[in-house]
Order: C-alpha cells, then structure tokens, then sequence
C-alpha cells in the first residue's frame, strides 16, 4: 500500500496520532488500531503508524517520516480480525545517541500510543519522562503485550497464545499416547512458566470443558504429563528417575465415552517444559567440580557438550537465546540406560519398568534399543520427540477475547488523550502521561473496565509460585524434585 506519511504537513501532524509496537509481536495488536480508528470517527484526527516502533521513533527525521503510514479509515473493518500487527515490530531500545531523535521527532503531534512487553513499555514510559523534562507537551499511552503473560496487569496476546499452545501440547500428547513414545514439548518463557502450565496443566477449566475433546485426552494422558517450570527446578538424575516412574506405571484404557476398557503399561511420559528451564545441574558449583549425572550425560554427547560449554548466543541487544532446553532433556531420556550405571536411583528405577515390562508380555525392543559408541554399543531409549512450536503463537489469529481487550485498549487511549489534550490547551501540566492502558490479570477482557496503571505496577513481573501454592502446583502436573 503507498505510504501516505510523506505528504503529512506541520499543520496535520499536530492532529495525528502516532502508533507503534516493539518488541516481539503477539495476537491483539491490530485491534488496538482499529479501536483508534473506529474511536477517531469523524473528528479529523489522523492514526498513523511507525513501521518498524521504536525503530522508526528513534530514527533520523528524514528515516522518520518515511517510517510513518497513515492508516485509512476503509481499513477498519478488517484491522480487527488480522494477527500480528500491520506496522511491524523491532527491538530497538532509547540511548543517548538516539532519544534526542525520539523527542524530536515526536514533537508536535497529536498524541503518541506505544505497545511493548514489560521491557518495552518501560521504555515508552521513559521517552514520557524525557518529554515531560523538556516541557513538550505530547500525551503518551502504552499497552502491555506478551505473551509470556508474566507481568501484574493483563497482556493483551497471552490468552490467544496460550489458548493455541494447549491445543498444540494436548495434540501432541495424544500423538505419544497412541504410539507409547516419550514426547517432550517446549514452551516460551524466559524467567518464567506462564505458558507452560497454561498449556500444560491437567485440569479442566471452563473453557477447555467447552472442547470435549480435551477431557477426553487428559482422561488418557494427564497422569503422564510433566509440567517444568524456571520457578521450581532440579537435578536432572531426579527428572530421569521420575520419568521412567511414570513410564512403568500401568494405565487404564477408555473407550470414547470414557469408559474403562481394560489396562496396559504407559511406558511414555510426556515433559512439558519451559525454555528458560534450568538444571540445578547449571549451577557454577556443579559445572566447576562436574559432580552431577547432568556431566555423565555430556560424555556420551559431544553435540551436546560442545553447546553446553560454547560461548551463549545473544541477539543485538544483548538478550540470551533460549530455545533448546528440550535437547538437552531428549538426550538424557535416551542415554538413562547408560546413565543408570551411575545413579543408583535411577539404576533401580530402570530395573523396576524392565520387570513391569517383562511381567506385561511386552519386549525390552518395544523401548530399548542400541548406538554405536566408540567400539563398544551403548543400550538406549529410542524414538524420543521434540516439540518446539514456540514462534507460531506469536502469529495467531486472536481469540474473541484479545480482540476485544484490543479494540478497547485503542478506545481508551483515544479517550485518555482527548482529556489529556483538554488539559494542554487550558495551560495545566499532564498528570498520567506515560501510563499504562490496561486492566487487572483476574479480570474478563470482554466485560471489565480499562484503567490507567504506572508502568512500574503494570509491567512488574509475576512469578508463577507467587501465585499458586505447592499444592494447587501439584495438582496442575508441575513437577520438582
């Protein structure tokens, strides 16, 4: 589509509104334009988005205005229904060599809306400071998004991404029960297990009691599945030896109306983990003495070991790269029988689901097989899976809720400013420039409220075992040592 920004004048951008997004995208976004579109209506008052967020706020004045697309009203009726954001994202962040561009570009505008994560939208919140410093009167509002859903107030895109990732984990889940294979899914999540356990947890809500289907897998496999949380970590030799656990326990068969048919050995298990997972293995005490099983199992995997030790990948801004965690733990599930040899746990662990096995009539082929290691073969578990959907949620067409958590995070914002603006041309100072639109994590997007937060109290990060006790953690398959 031409971009329009170019012919904006002095006289209309100061009736322009500018909207961008920074930082990874999620579903939701386009909402937020459409409910400022739709909210605009007939006022002469322009929407235009900064393509590329903050690195087109922060860019050269002459980069800036080529970044700027004015959106058209004819837009409205689809904005709302596509995912991710139209403007496009990045993860440039304010510094001294760039915020004098950030002000100066943004002064003289109407107003100035801006989506991040917790990172992000304290950086918004920043760039309100700097502009209230410099006496330039320009109302900024923010939106909270991630789909980590780790911060005090709602993100918007956490429940269409974790709305997707359960249906991804259950599918995968009933794919591992059907061939008795050991299935390992991995969910972001940098410090913490919002996703995972909003994914992976073995009880029903009201929504998943919509999705018959649901009850009917987790009748199957809830018992089988692993739930690890950054919040609750381990060793590793403890996650082994309750894997082969619950891989020797028996399991009851259902029919499709749920009715008990007979029993079979699992032999599967199914992890759940998230991406910022780590060992207590990681720990620097371990990794000087190499005292735990976790170095037993870099021995037997010199891919493994050569990504343990390597030097930890970043992206430009300095942000360690996550994904892989689920490696680390299908390489430990395949090497248990040699690994056993050291742990004596895990070596009667082993012992116990051989017998099982043998007692059930089923063949130490149906799980065991062999690798070549050296000159010698090496006994193991084969036909472990990986799962790593991790980006495609980021993607998803939102859920009716994120829609309208969108749509009315872009009507409050228009509200917000036009009192805001009252407030510039009756000569007061603003008073909540630089907040956050949102609401409360406990709240229903399609019935409750909007409300100004300071970015601080929005934004703060939240810790899964903050807010579930050890026991209602158990009872949603989370598991520790």
């Amino acid at each position: 589509m031409k971009n329009s920004a170019p012919g904006l004048q002095a006289s209309n951008c100061s009736r322009t509104i500018l909207f961008g997004v920074s930082g990874g995208d999620c579903p939701g976004l386009n909402a937020i334009v459409s409910g400022l579109l739709a909210s605009v209506g007939s006022s002469k008052i322009n929407v235009a988005t900064l393509q590329g967020g903050f690195k087109t706020l922060c860019a050269k004045p002459e980069m800036f205005m080529k970044g700027l697309r004015v959106v058209n009203p004819d837009e409205l009726k689809i904005l709302a229904t596509l995912p991710s954001i139209i403007s496009g994202s990045s993860r440039t962040k304010l510094n001294k060599e760039n915020q004098g561009n950030a002000i100066d570009n943004v002064s003289g505008f109407y107003a100035l809306v801006l989506v991040g994560g917790d990172d992000h939208a304290r950086q918004a919140g920043k760039l309100a400071e700097l502009l209230k410093k410099r006496n330039i009167q320009v109302p900024v509002f923010i939106a909270l998004k991630t789909v980590d859903n780790d911060t005090v107030a709602r993100p918007l895109g956490a429940d269409t991404a974790i709305e997707h990732q359960r249906g991804d984990f259950l599918s995968t889940a009933v794919t591992a029960w059907a061939h008795r294979r050991i299935s390992i899914f991995e969910n972001m999540g940098r410090d913490r297990g919002w996703i995972t356990i909003g994914a992976g947890t073995i009880r029903l809500s009201e929504r998943d009691k919509k999705h018959a289907e649901r009850a009917w897998i987790l009748k199957q496999v809830g018992p089988a599945i692993i739930n690890l949380i950054p919040e609750k970590p381990s060793y590793l030799a403890d996650l082994l030896i309750e894997i082969i656990q619950r891989m020797g326990q028996k399991e009851i068969l259902y029919d499709a109306r749920l009715r008990p048919i007979g029993e079979t050995l699992r032999l599967y298990a199914l992890p759940n983990v998230c991406e910022g997972y780590q060992f207590k293995d990681f720990a620097l005490r371990h990794r000087k003495k190499k005292d735990t099983l976790f170095y037993r199992l870099l021995a037997f995997d010199p891919v493994l070991k050569a990504k343990f030790y390597a030097a930890r990948e970043h992206d430009i801004y300095g942000n360690p790269k996550l994904a892989g965690l689920s490696e680390y733990i299908a390489s430990a599930i395949k090497y248990i029988p040699a690994l056993a040899k050291y742990d004596v746990r895990l070596e009667k662990a082993v012992s116990a689901l051989l017998k099982c096995m043998k007692d059930a009539g089923i063949s130490e082929g149906e799980l065991f097989g062999k690798k070549k290691f050296g000159t010698s073969q090496l006994s193991i578990i084969s036909a472990v899976r990986i799962n790593m959907p991790n980006f495609i949620i980021r993607g998803q067409v939102q859920n009716i809720q994120d829609r309208t958590y969108g749509i009315n995070i872009g009507r409050y914002a228009f509200k917000a400013i036009r009192i805001a603006r009252k407030r510039i041309n009756s000569g007061r100072p603003l008073v909540h420039n630089g907040f956050v639109i949102a609401m409360n994590k406990d709240k229903d997007p399609l019935i409750a409220r909007m409300s100004l937060m300071p970015v601080e109290d929005a934004a703060k990060g939240v810790d899964v075992a903050d807010v579930y006790s050890d026991s209602e953690l158990r009872r949603m398959g989370v598991w520790w040592g």
